[in-house]
């Protein structure tokens, strides 16, 4: 196999993989985006203002919602805009270093 046809090979191999992760995306978008209008919708129903059409509404997001799971999507996964949450600090307060009247250094506080 000459150089060409494994490069031409390494791109088909490179453009499949691109098109499923494209396909992974718009799945993940499909499901954010059906989980946030049922949201609203709960919201709406929890705040007294529900709409005529929040019934008929919710019964086709969750159907499409059991579909995608059928489909082997993990519909509670984070898609692919959500924040990232790795780098978060502790809600721990970190401890603190505080100096007495003297100005002298003290060990450092919990923070409670």
């Amino acid at each position: 196999m000459g150089i060409i046809e494994r490069t031409r090979a390494t791109g088909r191999s490179l453009t499949g993989g691109v098109k499923r992760r494209l396909d992974d995306v718009k799945v993940l978008r499909r499901t954010d985006a059906a989980l946030i209008e049922l949201g609203r919708i709960t919201y709406r129903q929890h705040t007294n203002r529900s709409e005529v059409a929040d019934t008929e509404m919710t019964s086709r997001l969750v159907a499409d919602l059991e579909a995608l799971e059928a489909d082997g999507v993990d519909v509670f996964a984070l898609g692919p805009d959500a924040p990232d949450t790795s780098s978060t600090t502790s809600a721990t307060p970190a401890a603190e270093s505080a100096t007495d009247v003297d100005g002298d250094s003290m060990p450092p506080t919990s923070g409670a």
